[in-house]
């Protein structure tokens, strides 16, 4: 079947799919379930071929329905009637982090394999517009190309997806945000979790101030960053500290995230935080820029998805009883069995930071 002549099949499905969820009222409960069966018999991997996919540009009804996005390394969108929506993601070498959905989906693994790890947390407490408390594992599983995943809305089904092969994509049928679900939550490890709705225009181009001055005269970016971190709430504290992570880890700059987590016990939090998802990135990074086994690929990915021991072998557990096998029981020594003392190193640099070493 040609990619089009595959569009208009999925279209077609959608309109069916409409029709059978407004008999339900457009509720999302019912929605994963009435996308399942309307195309549990629908291949649509050709449409994980970036060649083929990108052909239907050409077609004015997909053309205007398309935006910049910075989710995914292409991201392209197929169908939306207002209430729901199709959209391809691909993945060439980035990951997602830790978060959960303010909407409702199936999701259609195309090409690649892809680890996903669930969580739960429990939340102990608060800070300002954060919240405080624990990630644990709650199930893991390894996407192969052909499988489905339900996109589950709301806080009880945050989760993580390393993609371990380049390129890795998926298709989403999915709703609408509905503010029901409230907005959609990041979770930093080892324990902070909050939404991302600070990034008003005018956080953006003050972060995007820091940045350039960064690069000018040493003492008033200091100051600058002083002002910043003074008049900052807890939450445009952790995004704004994210978001110039490269900057402030530099060695002349870096001696400003220890001042600054010095001066409370909220500030060490944020900074704790911080520094764990500087660490994260670290290891994807290395996982999506060096050519290393299959194997060592996995490893990387577990050891990205967990921020301690017991979260690998929840991990590996979790694989296990879905069926998949990773053929080793600790990631740690999986990695320094298949790659050299140099490599070791640099992960062990990054991993003392999760005192796992």
């Amino acid at each position: 079947m040609s990619t089009m002549l595959l569009f208009q099949e999925l279209r077609s499905r959608c309109l069916d799919i409409d029709r059978s969820w407004r008999n339900f009222d457009y509720k999302h409960q019912a929605f994963s379930d009435i996308v399942q069966e309307l195309t549990h018999d629908l291949d649509l991997s050709p449409f994980g071929h970036v060649e083929q996919a990108v052909q239907l540009l050409g077609e004015p009804e997909i053309a205007e329905l398309q935006r910049l996005s910075s989710f995914s390394d292409l991201y392209l969108k197929l169908f939306d009637n207002g209430r729901f929506w199709v959209e391809i993601l691909n993945w060439w070498g980035s990951d997602i982090n830790i978060h959960d959905h303010d909407f409702a989906g199936i999701q259609f693994q195309l090409a690649g394999h892809s680890l996903n790890v669930g969580y739960n947390f429990h939340q102990d407490g608060e800070l300002g517009e954060l919240s405080m408390g624990e990630l644990s594992v709650s199930s893991a599983a390894l996407w192969r190309p052909g499988d489905r995943s339900i996109v589950a809305p709301g806080r009880k089904a945050p989760h993580n997806v390393c993609h371990i092969d380049i390129p890795t994509v998926s298709l989403l049928i999915r709703t609408h945000p509905d503010p029901l679900f409230g907005p959609q939550w990041n979770y930093f490890p080892p324990g902070v979790a909050g939404s991302y709705g600070v990034a008003t225009p005018s956080f953006r181009k003050h972060v995007q101030a820091l940045r350039l001055l960064a690069r000018g005269d040493k003492d008033v970016f200091r100051q600058a960053f002083g002002r910043f971190c003074e008049r900052a709430t807890a939450r445009e504290l952790l995004f704004g500290l994210v978001k110039m992570i490269d900057v402030l880890f530099e060695v002349d700059k870096v001696d400003l995230v220890y001042e600054l987590a010095a001066k409370s016990g909220a500030n060490e939090t944020v900074v704790e935080a911080v520094v764990f998802y500087r660490a994260t990135e670290s290891i994807k990074h290395f996982k999506n820029t060096t050519a290393l086994p299959w194997r060592a690929q996995l490893a990387l990915s577990i050891v990205a998805s967990g921020i301690n021991a017991t979260h690998f072998a929840d991990i590996v557990h979790h694989l296990r009883l879905g069926g998949f096998d990773p053929g080793f029981d600790n990631p740690l020594e999986e990695l320094r069995s298949l790659i050299d003392e140099q490599v070791d190193r640099r992960i062990s640099e990054t991993l003392a930071i999760f005192d796992i070493a």
